[in-house]
């Protein structure tokens, strides 16, 4: 099993090598290395055998092209916004940075940007002006591939509200709290240049997936968002209210409940004991 073991992360090693030479500008990747590492041709000549046809190296250099092609154009997809933000070149240039510094470890594509938007909040390669406002962005828009798989929970009927019973948020529904107008550029309202000139302000994102599978965001009053969170981590609603600090007036938590249980917000918690 070692074995198999040392031979899987080798193969790894050379296919998480960054891109070099023409597959770098097939990719739009600014310019790189020039060629394969000789560790990756070592890899290639010790792993794989060549044909008539097609040397052991030109068989590596496929399947690691097709691994980040693979993995730029995903994640690319999922970021639209980012990219808008800073521009083809620079957006590409952080993606890579990302996929070198953290390599997707889930098996699926939707997962693979998980964590860029903490890689952006520290990309040196990008300007001080710019990494808060890619972070936020890229955070909103992964909210939208963390939900797609999400379970979901009953909702509550009359007799669970009138019962007592545990409430809390559905799990396929995301909370994204930003210090900056992030809806004025996903709204199209905004240049890249004029959005970071921005003064900060606090809003409340809420991404959500409908009962018929639908993607769906919307903003909420940012007062809510202590309430949002207690509710998040469950309990009876007369606990929850009675733990949420700031509480919003009782006319808002009137309103925002009857607004959260139609948008289908509202779930039934493992522990649906009463209140006593």
């Amino acid at each position: 099993m070692s074995a198999l073991l040392d031979l899987q992360r080798r193969f790894a090693g050379a296919l998480l090598e960054p891109l070099s030479g023409e597959n770098r500008a097939l990719a739009d990747l600014p310019a790189g290395a020039a060629a394969p590492s000789d560790e990756f041709n070592r890899t290639a000549d010790a792993l794989l055998r060549s044909t008539e046809s097609v040397h052991a190296r030109e068989r590596l250099e496929l399947y690691h092209r097709q691994y980040w092609w693979r993995l730029l154009d995903s994640i690319a997809e999922d970021f639209t916004r980012v990219r808008d933000l800073l521009g083809k070149d620079v957006f590409l240039a952080a993606l890579e940075g990302f996929l070198v510094a953290r390599p997707p470890t889930s098996w699926t594509l939707r997962q693979a940007g998980a964590g860029f938007a903490d890689f952006l909040r520290s990309d040196v390669g990008l300007s001080p002006a710019l990494r808060p406002w890619a972070a936020a962005l890229a955070e909103f828009e992964h909210a939208h591939m963390q939900i797609f798989e999400a379970a979901r929970l009953p909702s509550p009927t009359d007799a669970d509200l009138a019962s007592g019973a545990a409430l809390t948020l559905q799990p396929d529904l995301v909370l994204i709290a930003t210090d900056l107008p992030i809806s004025r550029f996903i709204s199209g309202k905004l240049t890249p240049e004029a959005a970071t000139l921005l003064a900060p302000r606090r809003e409340l994102h809420v991404v959500w997936r409908s009962s018929g599978h639908a993607l769906r965001s919307r903003r909420e009053p940012v007062s809510l968002l202590p309430l949002l969170r207690r509710l998040q981590r469950g309990g009876p609603l007369v606990d929850i209210i009675a733990g949420t600090r700031p509480l919003p007036r009782p006319a808002l938590i009137e309103s925002a409940f009857a607004r959260w249980r139609e948008l289908g917000w509202l779930a039934l918690s493992a522990s649906t004991t009463p209140h006593s």
